[in-house]
């Protein structure tokens, strides 16, 4: 009785799994320019990123990428106070692009995961006092749109706008009370990406 429950149960995975997959396959063969796999470059403010894509049809993509930003100077002012900063950022991430418009598919819905660090410091110009923050909790969410980018073979090219929610940065200095009160230090970091790169 057992073997026959489990072979009626396996059955109705096999059927349900068949009616699944049958749509998306035989979309797949009318659709023979979709490409299998891609590869592109992007560049956003947490620096460089190498993606590698799995194109599961023309509506769904998965991504694995890594990416991260060498050791570099700038000079930004918060609340009217000028500082020279130094930072840096490795991180790796697992996203799924989904185009779920018909006829649009140059319109992406994203989200995924990564995890990695963004650290650094900032002196005050004025004070010398130096207070350095770091983002180290893992793993932090994504979320965002796209444009372009799809899963057609040759050249692509696209954008994306997101979110990236995570526990904050973790401050210490002398300016750190002040500075955990900016968007630029909260829980919540906007990020505009763009990608070039080649499907296959």
């Amino acid at each position: 009785m057992r073997n026959a429950k489990t072979l009626q149960l396996f059955t109705g995975f096999a059927v349900l799994g068949s009616l699944i997959l049958a749509p998306q396959q035989a979309e797949a063969k009318k659709n023979e320019n979709i490409a299998d796999y891609g590869i592109t470059l992007g560049v956003s403010p947490f620096g460089g990123s190498f993606n590698f894509a799995k194109h599961q049809s023309h509506k769904t993509t998965y991504l694995v990428s890594i990416g991260g930003l060498p050791e570099f100077e700038s000079n930004p002012t918060f609340n009217d106070v000028s500082y020279t900063a130094n930072n840096t950022s490795t991180w790796a991430g697992f996203f799924v692009n989904h185009r779920p418009i018909k006829g649009a598919h140059w319109f992406r819905l994203n989200a995924g995961l990564a995890v990695g660090s963004i650290d650094g410091e900032l002196e005050n110009d004025a004070t010398g006092d130096v207070t350095t923050f770091s983002y180290n909790e893992n793993p932090a969410v994504y979320t965002g749109i796209g444009f372009g980018g799809g899963a057609k073979k040759g050249f692509v090219i696209g954008g994306d706008i997101g979110l990236l929610t995570n526990s904050g940065a973790e401050l210490d200095g002398k300016d750190e009370n002040e500075l955990s009160k900016l968007w630029q230090f909260g829980s919540r970091l906007p990020n505009v990406q763009v990608i070039l790169g080649y499907n296959f």
